[in-house]
């Protein structure tokens, strides 16, 4: 099952769990048996109590895989930059295309000069 749709349906599963304000990252063993990053569980539980809280969230049509400052490391090899985040067993890195303008931003985050926000695995069309 693709990790989207497994976020997706913890997310509204969490929506209505009633101890959705204490949650951590070991309530998603009572939703599911396989095995899931913590890392991508602990934003989850982030984003479903903003939601529920802010905007009264009733239900997700889609829930992207997001990773918050902790987790995501942006690097520079050459002239090339990469986007690494945690799986399961290792960390993945991503390719970056990115314009002057993006390229700015990205070697100030690596310099530490700009605070990297939280960033979403998505798929766009095809």
């Amino acid at each position: 099952m693709p990790w989207t749709q497994i976020n997706t349906e913890f997310a509204n599963w969490l929506l209505l769990h009633p101890d959705v304000n204490k949650a951590t990252s070991k309530i998603f063993k009572e939703f599911s048996d396989e095995k899931f990053p913590s890392a991508i569980i602990n934003q989850t539980i982030w984003g479903v109590r903003s939601q529920k809280k802010h905007q009264q969230a009733r239900v997700f049509r889609r829930m992207w895989c997001s990773f918050n400052n902790q987790n995501l490391k942006v690097e520079k090899n050459g002239d090339f930059y990469t986007v690494s985040f945690p799986m399961l067993e290792k960390r993945i890195g991503v390719p970056v295309v990115a314009r002057s303008y993006q390229q700015q931003w990205l070697d100030r985050i690596i310099d530490g000069m700009a605070k990297q926000g939280t960033a979403r695995l998505y798929k766009k069309k095809r």
